[in-house]
């Protein structure tokens, strides 16, 4: 089906100009032609008239939790089901796509409600914006995103697939593509909201990763480390990760090598702002707003150096 959208004013990545009148032609699900609204080709198109508003590409986030919806009061519940994160992605989703965000990049959810979405979405069963999704995040014992229960609970891991050995990190990234993910999301070193580690250290060894990123890399899969501390940044870049998520405590080492390698840095700046700014007053710990200062001290001198 051909359609000619009729933009008022029309924002074009290309040339980073604004245009008036402008018109966007689509086929199918690839845009034909942009063009002056005059010189567009109209013959059996459904128009879309948008000629009073202004117009531009949608938005790419690279790093979100569509489970999570930002709220500062707390961890989730353990009563929450896999059906709730589900319903409550999809809510998170589709506010994303009405915000502007036609692709969302979901650094891991919980029970591959994210793949469920994803596929929803594909099939056409529910509106959302186009997602990667990274299925559940792999990560160590006592690392981020390994549970904050009580020894005696055994529920299991929530947030993370958690190894400890390279064999380990095999089976939980061929358990993750097993079930659908398109990319694996590791936890290389401690983050802000995990009680009891520390974002500077490593807490998946390179071996680990490396076992990790050998899988992802022979199937053709791209790959995330959530990664604060600078060694767990070189670890993760040596062992052949596609983009380092954060990267709040790096060194100019680790600036070098991500240009070296062309390995993406995704850093996520608003996530410790929030954290920083309104977390108290929205009931996070104590220990988790002093880890995120902790991130964020310096995090903007060292995007000054990565744009140099």
């Amino acid at each position: 089906m051909k359609k000619v959208i009729k933009c008022g004013m029309l924002f074009t990545s290309v040339d980073e100009q604004v245009h008036k009148d402008m018109a966007v032609c689509i086929d199918g699900n690839k845009i034909t032609a942009v063009c002056p609204i005059a010189e567009a080709d109209t013959q059996g198109a459904e128009i879309i008239d948008l000629s009073d508003k202004f117009v531009m590409p949608g938005l790419i986030d690279a790093h979100v939790h569509t489970s999570a919806d930002g709220k500062g009061g707390g961890f989730g519940s353990s009563a929450e089901t896999i059906g709730d994160v589900a319903f409550n992605s999809l809510v998170n989703a589709q506010r994303d796509l009405m915000a502007g965000f036609t692709t969302l990049r979901d650094e891991c959810s919980n029970g591959f409600a994210d793949v469920a979405l994803r596929d929803a979405i594909n099939a056409g069963k529910v509106t959302g914006p186009r997602m990667l999704v990274s299925g559940i995040a792999i990560g160590s014992t006592g690392g981020h995103a390994d549970s904050h229960y009580a020894p005696h609970v055994t529920a299991g891991p929530v947030n993370a697939l958690v190894i400890d050995s390279p064999d380990e990190g095999r089976k939980a990234v061929r358990y993750n593509f097993k079930y659908g993910a398109d990319q694996v999301k590791i936890m290389a070193t401690g983050g802000v909201l995990s009680f009891g580690d520390d974002p500077n250290a490593s807490d998946l060894t390179y071996e680990e990763m490396k076992a990790i990123l050998d899988i992802a890399n022979e199937h053709g899969h791209i790959s995330s480390a959530h990664a604060h501390g600078a060694n767990g940044i070189k670890y993760a870049i040596r062992a052949g990760i596609t983009s380092i998520e954060h990267g709040m405590l790096m060194d100019d080492e680790c600036v070098d090598r991500l240009a070296d390698t062309g390995t993406y840095l995704i850093p996520t700046i608003i996530a410790a702002h929030q954290i920083v700014t309104h977390g108290r007053e929205g009931g996070m710990p104590e220990w988790a707003v002093q880890k995120a200062e902790q991130c964020l001290a310096d995090h903007k001198d060292h995007l000054a150096i990565c744009r140099a």
